[in-house]
């Protein structure tokens, strides 16, 4: 059962295909009748669109004005810099990024040029990229049709595209078409608000105008970083303030979500290359951490991640399509039904005519605004460089001032002129970083000034501002001199040497003798612990001489032993013979010492012992005379007093000298402190001088620059109503044969359209209702 389903579901899958398939074809079909630049712009939508049903690939545009960071949020969302990202280098080129998986000889990008050419990128480091995609490159808006990058991101798995756009509000060449037309081949879009501006009138003119193409957009408030928290503002109130103009405009629309984000801030804790943020390049783990984590942008990807893996994205790849065709038919129709009107009513000559004057009104609108350019243009540049040239004045007259308070202090001439040498240095660097600093401050408050009233063509005039050469990069430098008094100074420098040579060697003697009171002072206590000994050796010697003996005893023993008969001469002799010996007896007197002779024999050795470790400690102590404590004590006072003496007369020597010096060339140097100021202000005023120099001569260019643009938009407007002007007049004069003619024709197109409408809308319906997990 489970096997019949999967081909029943596989069957209705290439069905619903092959069906949107067609309907894509035919509207595609059904354009390329027409001949104008726009119903080509349609084919080629038409034809991707259909590419990528066949392909599986599902694109999403970044979409947003100017400046509102769409390149720096996709740089987040990747991890590093790869596309340029700042003002003065803007997109100029549409670039998708894609999954590397899907390089073809696992290139890291390719450039594919207009004229069909191709080069492969072996790097996606930004140097490298940012020459075929930046607006600083070589007129790349017109020799490249759009770039390839091949990344390893989750985004881009499962044939997802990104896509980086030009600014929506870019008038340079080819840039609001090359952004609109990929908004009609794209799947779905990301729309960028700022929080700088954030809603604006013409964020919502594009809004309705993206709106009636693409039906799947995410909405995101870039910048939350750069929200003044001291004016009440937080990422939240903006965001309700965006809401709340969206409903207005859009009443009958449910209000979308909208992701507050910093992508910069973002980009900075990812990326593995140092990426300036608030004046920093480096920041730890934890600053990374924290930076992230405040951005916010996690909580966007996690949205975006889920609408890519949870089904939302299969079905809005079938329905996109169907949508698109919907919703573009349906525009042409009613400009086909609005024509069919027209002409059929063409014989009122009264409302044509009619036509015509509102026409002419516009046209005359535009030359009363081509002649108020100039002066308004004039104004806000003199407004913008007024304001740089007092902020520039400013700083650097602070900034020379604290150098100034640092002078008027020395008393030394060496200290001022290490300090001369070194604040050389610093004021020529310092001048080369605030004009670089205030070169693109001027641009930037240019247009400031003309922002207001001429928005749509910021970033054009931001482009050619940036080409223009030179800018504030001064050619004054402080050049200081050194200053030399020596006489007098060499005697007074001998001197000082000598006795900081004699103060060495006294320093000397006072460290020997420091080291041998220290081994004398050792040498006594050494002793004072013999003589300790001593005392104890002495004790231990009275304790064993006093020590109670064994005593010896007196007793009487009787004894037997054999009778001699020798002693009673020859008859006793005999007698013994005869009746063998008798046995006498006798008392003997017998002394018990045996235990006092062992005791004694102890007593004496042990005395020995002592006697003997005695006379050992003695001859130790002997060696140990107090007179060579006595030697090294005495030694090592009149060391150090003699050290004091000379550290004295040294100080008494330098202080001598100073006074001398001071006195002597006092006024010396209090000339050349005068001297260096006067420097100091001559060459400042110099720079300032320069530098306005400079911006009355950037004065008439920036105006020209800006007036150009201004006028070259303004003169697009005005041809553009002319040519309405004369196919009214033409229309005017039109014979009713040719108008039938000519209804007929657009009858019949209207009917194909409407066949072709039917069937997108009963794809739709059946799209919508299908449940895709």
């Amino acid at each position: 059962m489970q096997t019949a389903d999967a081909v029943r579901l596989r069957e209705e899958h290439g069905k619903r295909a092959e069906n949107i398939q067609k309907l894509l074809n035919d509207i595609t079909v059904w354009y390329q009748v027409d001949a104008d630049k726009e119903a080509e712009v349609k084919v080629r939508a038409f034809m991707e669109l259909a590419e990528s049903l066949r392909t599986g690939e599902y694109s999403i545009v970044m979409v947003g004005e100017f400046s509102a960071g769409k390149s720096t949020l996709l740089n987040a969302m990747m991890g590093e810099r790869l596309l340029p990202s700042f003002k003065t280098e803007t997109t100029a080129t549409v670039n998708f990024l894609r999954h590397v998986e899907r390089s073809k000889q696992e290139e890291k990008g390719c450039v594919f040029y207009t004229d069909g050419s191709t080069k492969i990128l072996e790097s996606t480091e930004l140097d490298i990229v940012q020459r075929y995609i930046s607006t600083r490159g070589d007129d790349v808006a017109n020799k490249v049709a759009h770039l390839d990058l091949y990344l390893d991101s989750e985004y881009l798995r499962d044939n997802v595209t990104l896509v980086d756009s030009p600014g929506l509000n870019g008038v340079a060449e080819g840039h609001k078409d090359i952004t609109q037309e990929q908004i009609l081949k794209s799947h779905a879009c990301i729309f960028v608000f700022s929080s700088d501006h954030p809603g604006s009138k013409s964020d919502f003119e594009f809004l309705s105008d993206l709106k009636s193409n693409v039906s799947t957009i995410l909405f995101v408030l870039n910048k939350i970083d750069e929200i003044k928290a001291d004016e009440d503002e937080t990422a939240e109130t903006v965001v309700r303030v965006i809401k709340d103009n969206f409903q207005k405009v859009f009443p009958n629309d449910e209000c979308p979500e909208i992701w507050p984000l910093a992508a910069l801030p973002a980009l900075a804790a990812r990326s593995s290359v140092p990426t300036e943020y608030r004046g920093a390049q480096e920041f730890n783990e934890e600053e990374k951490k924290v930076m992230l984590e405040n951005s916010r942008i996690q909580e966007f990807e996690a949205r975006l991640m889920e609408f890519l893996t949870k089904g939302e994205k299969t079905k809005r790849q079938w329905l996109e399509p169907v949508n698109r065709v919907f919703e573009v038919g349906n525009r042409s129709k009613a400009n086909l039904e609005r024509e069919i009107r027209l002409l059929q009513q063409a014989e009122d000559t009264g409302e044509i005519e009619l036509s015509i004057t509102v026409v002419q009104e516009a046209i005359r609108g535009l030359e009363v605004e081509m002649q108020r350019c100039y002066t308004e243009v004039s104004k806000n540049v003199k407004s913008g460089l007024r304001d740089v040239t007092e902020a520039l004045d400013a700083d650097i007259n602070r900034y020379t001032e604290q150098l100034l308070r640092r002078i008027d202090s020395f008393d030394s001439l060496d200290d001022m002129n290490e300090y001369i040498r070194s604040m050389e240095t610093k004021f020529n660097t310092y001048v080369h970083n605030i004009l670089t600093k205030y070169d693109d401050t001027l641009r930037e408050r240019v247009i400031e000034q003309v922002y207001t009233s001429y928005h749509a063509v910021a970033e054009r005039i931001e482009e050619e501002l940036n080409g223009i050469e030179g800018g504030l990069i001064g050619t004054i430098e402080l050049r200081s001199k050194e200053y030399v008094f020596n006489a007098g100074l060499a005697a007074m420098e001998q001197q000082e040497d000598e006795l900081k040579q004699q103060l060495e060697r006294f320093r000397q003697r006072e460290e020997d003798a420091s080291k041998s009171a220290l081994v004398a002072q050792s040498e006594m206590r050494q002793k004072s612990k013999l003589e300790e000994k001593i005392r104890y050796l002495e004790a231990q010697k009275s304790e064993i001489s006093g020590r109670i003996m064994p005593s010896i005893t007196q007793t009487t023993e009787r004894r037997t032993r054999d009778k001699d008969f020798k002693d009673l001469g020859i008859l006793g002799g005999l007698g013994s013979l005869l009746f063998g010996k008798k046995q006498i007896s006798y008392e003997v007197a017998v002394t018990e010492d045996t235990a006092y002779k062992i005791e004694s024999a102890k007593r004496e050795q042990a005395l020995q012992e002592v006697k003997n470790n005695m006379e050992n400690i003695s001859g130790q102590i002997n060696n140990r005379a107090e007179s060579n404590l006595m030697l090294s004590d005495d030694a090592l006072t009149r060391a150090q007093a003699a050290l004091e003496r000379t550290e004295q007369e040294y100080l008494r020597l330098v202080q001598d000298n100073r006074e001398k010096l001071h006195s002597k060339y006092g006024n010396q140097i209090r000339r050349a402190c005068r001297e260096q100021r006067e420097l100091l202000d001559d060459t400042t005023a110099q720079v300032i001088s320069e530098v306005k120099k400079i911006l009355r001569s950037q004065e008439k260019q920036y105006s020209g620059v800006v007036t150009s643009v201004i006028m070259a938009n303004l003169t697009q407007a005005l041809e553009e109503e002319r040519r309405k002007q004369e196919l009214l007049r033409a229309q005017l004069h039109t014979s009713e044969t040719e108008r039938d003619e000519r209804v007929a024709v657009l009858g019949n197109r209207l009917e194909e359209l409407d066949a072709i409408l039917t069937h997108a809308a009963l794809l739709q319906t059946e799209l919508e209702c299908l449940h895709i997990r």
